[in-house]
């Protein structure tokens, strides 16, 4: 569908949201994502999130109590796969090398990712970590992303990482 609008329109940004990241072998998941923002000359952005549905997860054989360790694993190898040719990637739950990821994404960096979710530690850490930008829960209030944004921008400035360039998307 996005690859169907991607060619119907030249301006209009494309996003998932959400994708459950670690349903996805990262490889596939990295390539695709490519292949799409190349397709739309450099407009996909991708929203990720743990999931919830332990059935999900189950039908595929993953350890739904794992989820957030797979969900960091699969970006990592992401950007991995994004910034180097072969690349190489090792982690607990993913491991690869000398594999080559083509097309390259156009936009520098590789495509933006989004992280979905309450601000916990953890979910901190990822944004600040492996993200581009945070996408709250559905139904947040103003006060809550008044205090997330906040939030964000202090641990996005502790890590060396420019505030300004934090996005946000919620809903009205």
């Amino acid at each position: 569908v996005l690859a169907a609008i991607a060619g119907a329109t030249e301006r209009i940004r494309l996003a998932t949201g959400i994708l459950i990241a670690p349903l996805r072998p990262a490889a596939l998941l990295a390539k695709t994502a490519a292949t799409l923002d190349v397709l739309s000359r450099g407009r996909l952005e991708l929203g990720v999130g743990t999931g919830w549905q332990k059935e999900e997860f189950d039908a595929l054989g993953l350890d739904f109590e794992r989820r957030g360790a797979l969900l960091n694993d699969t970006i990592a190898a992401c950007r991995a796969l994004w910034s180097e040719s072969p690349a190489r990637f090792s982690s607990p739950s993913v491991s690869f090398e000398k594999i080559w990821c083509e097309p390259r994404p156009v936009q520098p960096g590789g495509v933006p990712i989004w992280f979905s979710g309450t601000l916990t530690r953890r979910n901190l850490e990822r944004i600040t970590r492996l993200g581009d930008g945070w996408i709250p829960i559905m139904g947040e209030t103003p006060e809550g992303l008044e205090r997330g944004v906040a939030q964000l921008r202090d641990a996005w400035r502790a890590h060396g990482r420019d505030p300004d360039g934090l996005k946000v998307r919620g809903s009205l």
